[in-house]
């Protein structure tokens, strides 16, 4: 969920990066992204949210922020399972 999305950028840089309006607007669509939900029209589109074009664009650099927090999340975990398989299959 969204929620998820953002407490998951508190382990990051990108709450000090971006105004909370903007990474909530972000983990918003990532989360629609993400989950395929349907979502008729475009989240950035919406009057609701009045958006800016400057922070449109913001919104979009940390849509592609939380991405980047999430494919490095994604190696970190890699490696540990890595050291520890190689750990588990050294001889004792």
């Amino acid at each position: 969920s969204a929620t998820a999305h953002v407490n998951d950028t508190m382990r990051s840089p990108i709450c000090l990066l971006y105004r909370p309006e903007i990474v909530a607007v972000a983990a918003l669509y990532f989360a629609i992204s993400v989950h395929r939900w349907e979502f008729t029209g475009c989240l950035f589109d919406s009057r609701l949210l009045k958006l800016s074009i400057n922070a449109r664009r913001e919104a979009e650099a940390c849509i592609m922020d939380i991405l980047e927090f999430y494919q490095n999340e994604a190696e970190v975990e890699k490696e540990a399972f890595r050291q520890q398989q190689q750990h588990q299959s050294r001889p004792t």
